[in-house]
């Protein structure tokens, strides 16, 4: 499974505000033993006494004087996996499935090493050299707030508008057309009134005063003049 670009940006190839604002909290276990093979190697098992527990703040290096250790925090991943054709790191999603941090540990000035230390699998990989095992036990984000401000110099006039709109669409509710046609048709005995009339809403108001407009028409038609 890939990622998107953003999520390599934001977790993977570039430090993102959550990273920067990370505390890490590194164990340190010794090992027992104290010979070097040929190799360079330190001949060791892992033991269960933790010698110190330090808390890192985001690319920031701290001295750990006591155990001649150097240690600093370079990137961060929420869901690490790796792409093995670029040849990178990323984080599949945003969700903390499988955090890890990638340490630079610089020990008595001669082993130098940038291992990746998993929160979820401690002992997935191993510095050799070292004489200690790191483990990350713990994280957090420290709080932050992000403001944004924006200025739009066309707000009155989008403001003007939608008032607009909306007294117009409140006057249409009560305001309406009604059309009437009336045609006069001369005759021997005086004249004949012919009238009709048309609306697109309340019609049953319309026939009702339309109604009242027919009888004062024959009201005045019988009348004598």
């Amino acid at each position: 499974m890939g990622a998107s670009r953003r999520d390599q940006d934001d977790f993977g190839e570039r430090p993102s505000r959550v990273q920067r604002h990370l505390v890490l909290s590194i164990q340190l276990r010794g090992r027992l033993g104290s010979d070097r093979s040929g190799a360079g190697q330190y001949q060791g098992q892992r033991t269960d006494k933790v010698l110190k527990t330090v808390d890192l703040e985001w690319q920031k290096e701290q001295a750990v004087s006591d155990l001649d250790l150097k240690l600093s925090i370079t990137d961060f991943v929420a869901d690490f996996a790796f792409n093995s054709t670029e040849k990178k790191v990323f984080s599949k999603t945003v969700e903390h499935a499988n955090p890890a941090v990638r340490l630079a540990v610089n020990e008595r000035s001669t082993v130098q090493s940038t291992p990746w230390i998993f929160y979820q699998f401690p002992d997935l990989f191993d510095i050799k050299e070292s004489k200690y095992q790191f483990e990350l036990v713990g994280y957090k984000p420290k709080k932050f707030t992000g403001l944004q401000i924006a200025k739009n110099p066309g707000i009155n006039i989008v403001w003007t508008g939608s008032t607009m709109i909306v007294v117009g669409i409140t006057l249409s509710s009560f305001i309406f057309h009604r059309r009437i046609w009336t045609k006069i048709i001369p005759t021997p005995e005086g004249v004949t009134v012919y009238v009709g009339g048309t609306t697109h809403k309340s019609q049953i108001d319309f026939q009702k005063e339309f109604r009242k407009l027919a009888d004062k028409l024959r009201t005045l038609s019988a009348t004598p003049s």
